[in-house]
């Protein structure tokens, strides 16, 4: 049979142990949930910057149609 004071002194440090490393456990979640935010707001960037070529492309388009109408006025 084990002490009864070293039964207590080891359940108390397994205890702590199992505390720690459902603690560890719980943080690793927090950065793996933290890695999938950031992707999904890269990709959103992405998007946006897409998105903002393609008005860029279509506000060119128009100022020079502008102008070859204003060269054709003249």
């Amino acid at each position: 049979m084990i002490d009864p004071d070293i039964r207590k002194r080891l359940q108390a440090i397994l205890t702590a142990h199992d505390d720690a490393f459902r603690a560890l456990r719980a943080a690793d979640d927090a950065v793996g949930d933290g890695n999938g935010a950031l992707r999904l707001l890269i990709d959103a960037q992405a998007r946006v910057i897409d998105t903002h070529r393609v008005a860029i492309d279509a506000a060119l388009a128009a100022n020079r149609a502008a102008l070859e109408l204003l060269n054709q006025l003249e």
